[in-house]
């Protein structure tokens, strides 16, 4: 018990110092709620595209007045433009970095991969199995409200094609 209060209190100084998001164990006691769609803000950043691969980050911003947490997987799946799916949801990869614990106006985020070249994938070889994704659908971690952002993407159409790997939410 000594140990949780003061795991809380070591938490909270970090929070109320600036730190960004910081990664900490679950607590059975812990009065911070989980971040949802209504306090979130989403975005992404393109890092590194090449070979017919591409790699950027979901960003989730805490645009609330209270620290809120945010721990596992996000959902991630293509969106056409009729809000539609497009191929298979993201797979998940990897191991949950814990608790993530996000204060007001500040990120947490998580890698999210994707194959550029659907032409080159098995089930969506032929120009009527791809499509063109106008963005991406996200559900925060533990929510089953999902959220939008514009990233256009080359897409395939079937659901038994996985071009999408989408790692753990993690401190920014």
């Amino acid at each position: 018990m000594t140990t949780n209060r003061i795991g809380r209190v070591g938490i909270a100084a970090l929070v109320a110092a600036g730190t960004f998001a910081v990664a900490a164990p679950a607590d059975a006691g812990s009065t911070v709620s989980r971040c949802t769609t209504g306090v979130l803000a989403l975005s992404h950043t393109r890092q590194d595209i090449g070979a017919g691969n591409g790699v950027e980050f979901i960003v989730f911003t805490n645009k609330g007045a209270k620290t809120c947490e945010l721990t596992g997987f996000p959902g991630v799946a293509y969106v056409a433009k009729s809000g539609a799916q497009l191929g298979a949801a993201a797979d998940r990869e990897g191991a949950s970095h814990g608790q993530i614990l996000i204060a007001p106006g500040h990120k947490a985020r998580a890698r999210f991969e994707f194959i550029n070249n659907v032409g080159a994938v098995p089930g969506c070889y032929h120009h009527r199995q791809q499509a063109q994704a106008v963005g991406l659908r996200v559900y925060p971690p533990g929510s089953a409200s999902a959220m939008f952002v514009r990233d256009p993407h080359p897409a395939c159409r079937s659901m038994s094609v996985h071009l999408l790997h989408i790692r753990s939410v993690r401190a920014s």
